[in-house]
């Protein structure tokens, strides 16, 4: 698990538009999409890749302790959802000793519609949750990275073992994020992952 965008899915500009007629589509968006770049089962493939790398690491370089995932509400609960879920039954093929926690996280780096300064943290009251604790960081979208430094500096604080990043998408922007997830996928311009993600735009990268 490197920083790096050689274990990413890189969604170029030159990128197919597939016509959404070749999709089941819900009703939902049947007014508010003009294409697919990513279909669903993209997504799902990438996730148990993920699951399956995460688990790979810990059990190389594990501490015998359990991982404890901390997902960053609201946009990571269907991510840590479907990551969870594969990495458990990754775990039960492996027949490995690995005890997977979940904990929470909300990041606010708006508010009123206007950005803060430094991005409100909510959550992480007992430090003892996460002292000489293994860490990863479940997170559906890295924008800038603002906000992800920010949690990783107030969870130096609670003095963790280490801390890890997932992303399902990271956003590519001009000026180059500050914080780059050891797993994550990439993508530019509108991204649009039915059922899975809301429609979003920009420069984007996903995990």
């Amino acid at each position: 698990m490197t920083g790096n965008e050689g274990n990413s899915v890189i969604i170029s500009d030159s990128y197919p538009h597939l016509p959404l007629d070749l999709f089941c589509m819900p009703r939902t968006y049947e007014n508010t999409l003009s294409h697919i770049m990513i279909p669903e089962g993209m997504v799902k493939d990438r996730v148990k890749k993920m699951a399956l790398e995460i688990v790979k690491f810990y059990e190389r370089s594990g501490s015998g302790q359990p991982l404890t995932l901390l997902c960053v509400l609201k946009g990571a609960v269907r991510f840590l959802g479907e990551l969870h879920h594969a990495m458990e039954k990754i775990i039960r093929a492996r027949e490995l000793d690995l005890e997977l926690e979940q904990s929470f996280v909300r990041l606010q780096s708006y508010l009123n519609d206007r950005s803060v300064q430094e991005p409100v943290i909510t959550g992480l009251h007992d430090p003892s949750e996460f002292k000489d604790k293994d860490i990863l960081i479940v997170e559906d979208l890295i924008d800038t990275g603002r906000s992800m430094r920010a949690l990783l500096a107030r969870l130096d604080d609670l003095s963790p073992r280490r801390v890890k990043i997932s992303s399902l998408l990271v956003k590519r922007i001009p000026s180059g994020i500050q914080v780059r997830p050891d797993l994550g996928c990439s993508a530019k311009k509108v991204l649009l992952l039915i059922q899975q993600k809301r429609s979003t735009r920009g420069r984007m990268k996903i995990g």
